[in-house]
């Protein structure tokens, strides 16, 4: 099981401004990581900043943006035995915004039976 949670700095606020425009970019990342959406539910604020949260079978992916800022938190989370779809996911995260500065922390959890 994976973590992901990080900071993207200097992203273009046109790409994170609007809702709609965020939860298109990632539906493709989510669809091209071969993640396994249930749902999904996006809220614009404004006058900007949107935030886009995808329940996942594997757990979930949360996207939060400040376009005043240039800025916009990820944070997610795989349950799956491999880390590969939620690693792809984040690469895929870091093209598409395209950020000048990343601050990334990685939590690796383990499950064991019986505790």
């Amino acid at each position: 099981m994976i973590h992901i949670i990080a900071e993207f700095f200097g992203v273009d606020s046109r790409k994170i401004a609007k809702a709609g425009r965020l939860k298109e970019v990632l539906d493709e990342v989510v669809a091209k990581s071969r993640l396994k959406p249930i749902s999904s539910l996006s809220h614009q604020f404004e006058p900007f900043g949107a935030t886009c949260l995808y329940l996942l079978k594997e757990s979930h992916l949360c996207v939060h943006t400040w376009p005043e800022h240039s800025y916009l938190t990820v944070d997610l989370f795989s349950c799956d035995k491999e880390d590969g779809r939620a690693l792809e996911a984040f690469k895929l995260l870091k093209e598409a915004f395209s950020p000048t500065r990343v601050s990334l922390k990685t939590l690796k959890h383990e499950l064991y039976e019986g505790t």
